[in-house]
Formats: C-alpha cells, sequence, structure tokens
C-alpha cells in the first residue's frame, strides 16, 4: 500500500473498490494484461487502477456489480472484500475448504455471495468481528482495516 501523500497514510479513509484490486495487483507486482478484456464500460481508459481490473477480472479475482459495471469509485464492503479475497486465495491455489460456521450475531445479514468467503475469512484468521458479534458485512473498510487484512493475507501466503 501507498500513502495518499509522501507523509500521509490516512488510516480512517474509506477504501475503494478500485484502490483494493490495485492493492492486489502490486501484490503480483503488476503483471502484464490485455487491457481490451475489460468488460466494465465505465473503468477509465489511462486509470491508476485499470490494469488492476484488467488482471483481477481475467484471474476470475473480481466480478462487477453487473455484467458491464464494476463500480470503481464505490467505497468497498467488508462482505465485497472477503469474497474477494476468498477468490484470490483461490487463485493463490490455497486450500479454500471450510466448515462455512460464522457464528456471527448478523450472518443473516451477509449476501449468499459472500458467505463462503466470510468463513474463509474468519476461519483463517484473515478478518474477524467488528464487535458484538457482529460482522458487519455492508460496513465499509478503511485503509487500516485493509492493512491489517492485507498483512494476514500475507502471512498465509508464505
Amino acid at each position: 500500500m501507498m500513502g495518499i501523500g509522501s507523509t500521509t497514510f490516512a488510516p480512517n479513509i474509506n477504501v475503494t473498490r478500485a484502490m483494493f484490486v490495485t492493492i492486489l495487483y502490486r501484490m503480483e507486482n503488476e503483471p502484464n494484461v490485455d487491457i481490451s478484456i475489460i468488460p466494465f464500460t465505465e473503468v477509465e481508459s489511462g486509470s491508476y487502477y485499470e490494469k488492476a481490473v484488467a488482471w483481477t477480472n481475467e484471474n476470475g479475482i473480481i466480478k462487477g456489480v453487473s455484467e458491464t459495471e464494476f463500480a470503481p469509485n464505490d467505497t468497498i464492503t467488508r462482505e465485497q472484500m472477503a469474497a474477494i479475497i476468498y477468490r484470490y486465495a483461490i487463485f493463490k491455489g490455497l486450500d479454500i475448504s471450510t466448515v462455512n460456521d460464522t457464528s456471527y450475531a448478523d450472518s443473516a445479514d451477509i449476501s449468499d455471495y459472500a458467505k463462503e468467503a466470510v468463513a474463509f475469512c474468519t476461519e483463517n484468521g484473515i478478518m474477524n468481528g467488528v464487535g458484538s458479534g457482529q460482522f458487519a458485512p455492508k460496513s465499509f473498510a478503511t485503509r487500516a482495516n485493509i492493512a491489517a487484512v492485507i498483512e494476514r493475507v500475507m502471512k498465509i501466503l508464505k
């Protein structure tokens, strides 16, 4: 992760979907990618995240909010982050089997697409609850949250 300036990390700023996939792309040393394959119409040509979106899409790590929209400037939710990490783990060849028991007080609020991902992230210590036994799937992730999660992902990858 880079700061938002030469001396500022801004830990409490929310992270966008584009920012998050860019972090993963950088973790992979920014591999070459064919940007012409991006199916999302609102991904700006030449943007800082364009190659990251192309790479994560090509490798099955991301899905759009629709078939043609990625929503790069939307703030990433905790359940979206879990789903992307889960797909990244699959890409990296990790064992993704889980018992699928999250036991969070707000488990019913976790979207179906993210349930396995949340279980994987919880069982592997990548993501934890936010207090009162809740996962808070629709809450936004800050730069500090993301930094902690990425550090835990890096430990698992070693």
